[in-house]
């Protein structure tokens, strides 16, 4: 190949993903103004749809077009319609579906938005607090993460762990490590009652949130702790932390916090990116995915002031068991869970 072939070689993968950035900046704002929902209802022309959501004409036959060529909506030219393809309802219109994704084109636009503090950050080696980044990441997060976690952590999780099921039944202890807008917590509060559940997090915003959608329930609170700082007194049966630890600034003390609150027969469900140990075999789209998020996110908020080691999203399974075991972990063990995304762990004394 010369260098002329693979120079135009390179620029069309580039413009690719160029495109792929373009067209999910416009999701986002076809999302903002509930476009989606109203292809939802029917094929659509702009005309149509501009009626159904209250939005300009003019606008919607360029952003129409730009996800027809990008094959996120179909395009039919004989009667210049617009139609959600098969499949699409779920990922982008059913926020109770565990394949609802359009929350990523809100993440996306949200950490690009933060191109100045980031490149800061790298210039000095620093940490970015994660309230920099503000409300609209915090809702495009829990937008992404909510829908999987109440469709299936009840349904399909929970169950890979009986004897957690048949406590949760009876009534135990519960802590939720980097509850975020509490999500998980108040699902396993309202699935169990029996059950006390308490929220930890140190994004205070996170946590009034968390207080506010959970009210309701009166086995259910939610604390601004650090995970470090987990009360060992009195211990907590069952422990869970979804995407939390690699985010924190002490992941290693974490760790050891929730060992020491975890009862002596007490169950630690954590769960974290699905990455294999090795770069090499990270070399596909949703390693890069997770490796974008990594850099633009959960390196910079884990660095917090400056101190944090930055453990990245992508720590893999090795690590992860050396330095659960490195605390005193006796047990690790890796769940029969699949999912894209995310790999599921048992930790016990």
């Amino acid at each position: 190949m010369t260098d002329r072939e693979a120079t135009r070689e390179y620029l069309d993968r580039f413009l690719g993903h160029a495109a792929s950035a373009g067209a999910l900046t416009v999701v986002a704002v076809a999302d903002r103004l509930g476009l989606f929902s109203g292809l939802a209802q029917g094929p659509a022309t702009p005309a149509t749809l501009a009626g159904r959501c209250g939005v300009d004409r003019r606008y919607l036959e360029e952003a129409l077009a730009a996800l027809a060529a990008a094959g996120l909506v179909e395009y039919t030219a004989e009667n210049g319609t617009f139609t959600l393809p098969a499949g699409a309802e779920a990922c982008l219109v059913d926020s109770s579906s565990p394949y609802y994704v359009v929350g990523w084109a809100q993440i996306l636009s949200a950490l690009a938005g933060r191109v100045d503090e980031l490149a800061t950050a790298f210039a000095a080696g620093e940490g970015i607090p994660a309230p920099i980044y503000g409300d609209q990441l915090r809702e495009a997060m829990a937008r992404t993460n909510s829908p999987a976690i109440r469709a299936l952590l009840v349904r399909k999780w929970l169950p890979t762990l009986p004897d957690v099921v048949a406590g949760l039944q009876r009534g135990i202890r519960v802590a939720d490590i980097g509850c975020g807008s509490g999500t998980a917590a108040r699902v396993i509060a309202e699935a169990f009652p029996a059950s006390t559940v308490i929220g930890y997090d140190t994004d205070l915003a996170s946590i009034e949130t968390a207080r506010s959608a959970g009210a309701d329930l009166p086995n259910l609170s939610f604390e601004a702790v650090p995970a470090e700082q987990l009360p060992s007194s009195p211990s907590f049966d069952f422990i869970l932390a979804i995407d939390a630890i690699h985010d924190m600034e002490a992941p290693q003390a974490a760790l050891a916090a929730i060992r020491q609150a975890l009862a002596a027969n007490g169950c630690f469900l954590m769960v974290e990116p699905n990455a294999a140990p090795q770069l090499t075999d990270n070399l596909h789209p949703t390693g890069a995915l997770l490796y974008a998020l990594s850099t633009l996110y959960c390196v910079p908020v884990s660095r917090g002031g400056g101190s944090g080691g930055g453990l990245g999203a992508a720590w893999g399974p090795e690590r992860a068991e050396r330095m659960a075991r490195e605390v005193g972990f006796g047990k690790f063990e890796k769940l029969a869970i699949q999912t894209r995304t995310n790999s599921f762990y048992r930790l016990a004394n």
